[in-house]
């Protein structure tokens, strides 16, 4: 018998104090990990307690971070010449690798303003869409992506918000990649 390990993603107020705290953000969904990095950067090497608490993981001796599990899906239209895009990670067995998908928070205000709203036992889930092209875009060869930060406090109506949006060609920097 097959016994699968279910994982809370649930905030915790260590969650929620990392993000409010945090410096800059990046979103991530790929083979190796789902949700938000926070990062704590400072101008020194130095970091309180509490902050090697919240920010467990060492990157360079003046940065700190801490990831924030998420669930995450990606949607699209895709290309011409490709298939449409489709995963979930609740169903990430579609027989298709999971994307690469990553993007920087650029809009501080907007990401301080989102997690003001949260609270603890509130789930996050990062909504990705790839190729929301329309003619003009298509034609000059590039792609527009863009994903929204969606919070789950339980109840029917979830908040919805777009935290990114990239247009550009297909290449490494792209913020939606396919993998494989």
């Amino acid at each position: 018998m097959t016994t699968t390990v279910q994982h809370d993603l649930s905030l915790t107020r260590d969650d929620i104090t990392a993000l409010r705290k945090a410096t800059s953000f990046t979103l991530h969904t790929s083979a190796y990990g789902i949700g938000i990095k926070a990062y704590l950067r400072t101008g020194t090497d130095t970091f309180s307690r509490t902050e090697q608490v919240i920010y467990p993981d060492t990157h360079m001796t003046h940065e700190r971070a801490r990831m924030i599990r998420t669930t995450a899906g990606i949607s699209g239209h895709g290309h011409r010449t490709e298939p449409s895009w489709w995963w979930n990670s609740d169903s990430p067995d579609t027989g298709r690798p999971t994307p690469a998908c990553f993007y920087s928070a650029y809009d501080e205000t907007i990401m301080q303003t989102i997690w003001a709203t949260l609270r603890p036992g509130d789930t996050l889930h990062l909504s990705w869409t790839a190729d929301n092209n329309n003619d003009l875009t298509r034609d000059a060869g590039l792609h527009v992506d863009h994903v929204h930060l969606v919070v789950n406090r339980g109840t029917l109506k979830d908040r919805r918000y777009l935290v990114g949006y990239q247009c550009s060609a297909d290449n490494s920097a792209r913020m939606i990649r396919r993998n494989g």
